[in-house]
C-alpha cells in the first residue's frame, strides 16, 4: 500500500486515537485502507465530509443538519467495532432520553432532553458567529472559542451515543475552517488531562488543555 499523505495520516491518527478515548480499539490497517480509500461511511467518512466541507468558502456552518449527519455516520458503524447498535431514533437525532455521568461515585444527570434543543440551537448560533469571525482574530482567539464549543457541546450532551466522536469530530473541522492544522486528541491524555476537564465550572481548563495540545503538535508531538 501506498506512503499516507500528511493529511491522510492526520485523520488515521484522529480516528484511532478518538475511538480509544472510548474504549473503541479499531485495527490500524483497516483504518488506513478505508482512508486511502475514501471511504464514505463511517467515522472515516465523517472526518473525510468534513474535510470537505472545511474548504467549500460556501454554506460551511455547524448546524443542526450537519451535526445530526456526522453523529450517523459515527454511530451506524458500531456493530462493526463491537459496539451496540443503538435505536432508529437514537442515530441522526438528539436524544429522548436522560443521560448520566459517575463522578466519584456521584451519578450526574446532563441537560434535561427536553432542553436539549434549545441549548443546542443557542450554541449553535453562537458557533455561526466564531465561523464568521475566525478571520478577524487570532489563532490563540479561535483555539480557545473551539474549546469552549467542545466544552459546551459535552455538557450539552445532545446524542444517546457518540456525543465525545463527534464533539471532536466537529472540533477538527472548526479548526480546519479556522486554518488551524488539528491537532489529535490521544488516549494517554484521557483520565490525567482531557475528563477533568469537564469537572471545572466553565471552560477555562479545556481552552488551557487545546492550548497545550496545539503546542505539543507544532514541535511535531501529537
Amino acid at each position: 500500500m501506498r506512503e499516507l499523505k500528511p493529511d491522510e495520516r492526520l485523520i488515521v491518527d484522529f480516528i484511532l486515537e478518538s475511538d480509544a478515548i472510548e474504549n473503541i480499539f479499531s485495527d490500524p490497517d483497516y483504518v488506513v485502507r478505508r482512508v486511502v480509500q475514501k471511504q464514505q461511511k463511517g467515522h472515516i467518512g465523517a472526518l473525510l465530509a468534513l474535510e470537505i466541507l472545511a474548504n467549500d468558502p460556501q454554506n460551511n456552518y455547524v448546524d443542526k443538519n450537519l451535526v445530526c449527519n456526522i453523529q450517523k455516520l459515527i454511530v451506524e458503524e458500531q456493530s462493526e467495532k463491537g459496539q451496540r447498535m443503538l435505536q432508529q431514533d437514537q442515530v441522526g437525532q438528539y436524544r429522548k432520553i436522560s443521560v448520566w455521568i459517575v463522578h466519584e461515585g456521584e451519578k450526574i444527570f446532563l441537560v434535561p432532553p427536553e432542553e436539549i434543543e434549545n441549548k443546542m440551537a443557542a450554541l449553535l448560533a453562537w458557533t455561526r458567529w466564531l465561523q464568521e469571525n475566525a478571520r478577524f482574530s487570532s489563532e490563540e482567539t479561535n483555539i480557545a472559542r473551539i474549546a469552549s464549543f467542545h466544552y459546551r457541546f459535552l455538557l450539552i450532551h445532545p446524542f444517546a451515543d457518540g456525543n465525545g466522536r463527534t464533539a471532536r469530530a466537529l472540533t477538527y473541522y472548526l479548526m480546519q475552517s479556522s486554518c488551524i492544522v488539528p491537532f489529535v486528541f490521544t488516549f494517554h491524555d484521557k483520565h490525567e488531562k482531557y475528563y477533568p476537564c469537564f469537572r471545572y465550572p466553565n471552560s477555562h481548563l479545556m481552552e488551557e488543555y487545546f492550548k497545550e495540545k496545539y503546542q505539543e503538535s507544532q514541535k511535531g508531538g501529537r
